[in-house]
């Protein structure tokens, strides 16, 4: 899995995981009354969203090589947050519209990391040894 994020960019990587988390979360809420079609939805889910956070950390740790700690410790701050969030919204939104809509709030998040991935993040080149410049 390094050598594909290595290869086709850990921008790219991420995006990747983020859409296929989205695209699993929609299959999820279409499928969400069929119980093996919901543990198939899920278990796209988990592996794009573990490609995801595989392919963030190298991101967020080669954004400023001298401060790796720090944009690594805002990566992990940033998922908590994020679950902080969907734990306060997400009980509200099932009891008022049921989990159709909590897929479709949670697909359209991924979809919005994704925007802000591609039009505000990039990675860094360095020349530094032991890292993996980019093209």
């Amino acid at each position: 899995m390094v050598s594909f994020t290595d290869r086709i960019g850990k921008r790219n990587s991420l995006a990747i995981g983020l859409g296929g988390a989205a695209l699993a979360l929609l299959l999820l809420g279409v499928v969400n009354d069929e119980l093996g079609y919901g543990i198939g939805a899920l278990a796209l889910f988990t592996i794009f969203i573990e490609f995801a956070i595989i392919s963030g950390v190298p991101l967020a740790t080669e954004l400023r090589p001298g401060n790796r700690s720090r944009f690594l410790a805002w990566f992990l701050v940033a998922m908590s947050l994020g679950r902080v969030i969907a734990d306060l919204i997400g009980p509200r939104i099932f009891q008022s519209r049921g989990m159709t809509a909590i897929t479709l709030t949670a697909a359209g998040a991924a979809v919005a990391g994704v925007a802000i991935l591609l039009t505000g993040v990039r990675e860094a080149e360095t020349t530094q040894p032991g890292i993996t410049p980019t093209r």
